[in-house]
């Protein structure tokens, strides 16, 4: 009964290839979804502080046109009592009041046109996003080309 048992202790073999190139590209893979979600993040971030500011101005713009409007009405007033000796006030308001009508008017507009023409949204994760899809058809169809990402 005194056999001796050999225990076969399993020995460290190299790591096979195939898993470790699966492993490395899912690595990549996360790490590239990682980058993409950051920059997405940021860009958002990036788009509301730049729509913040334009809606805070262009709400000014139309205080100012408000103003003006109230300033015109104003004007329309006393301009009954013009022949009352109140000339220089009906006259100074009027100006006025066309003063800020235009600048708010300007105003506004330039504005509008700045939002009209500035690109809001993921422009730039949007150009990564297809690069790494151009990537992954060169990688999936095994040509060798250079992939600038």
């Amino acid at each position: 009964m005194s056999e001796d048992k050999v225990i076969q202790v399993p020995t460290q073999a190299a790591p096979n290839p195939m898993i470790v190139a699966i492993k490395n590209l899912t690595q990549g893979t996360q790490n590239l979804l990682k980058h993409h979600l950051e920059l997405a993040r940021h860009e958002i971030t990036s788009d509301l502080q730049e729509l913040s500011k334009d809606t805070i101005g262009l709400i000014a713009a139309l205080g100012m046109a408000l103003l003006g409007y109230l300033l015109l009405n104003m004007t329309g007033i006393l301009l009954a009592a013009w022949f009352a000796g109140i000339k220089g006030m009906a006259l100074t308001s009027g100006v006025l009041a066309l003063l800020h009508l235009g600048g708010g008017a300007l105003a506004a507009r330039a504005i509008l046109t700045g939002i009209k023409e500035r690109r809001y949204g993921m422009t730039y994760t949007g150009n990564e996003i297809e690069r790494s899809k151009e990537w992954v058809k060169e990688t999936t169809t095994g040509q060798s080309g250079p992939a600038a990402l």
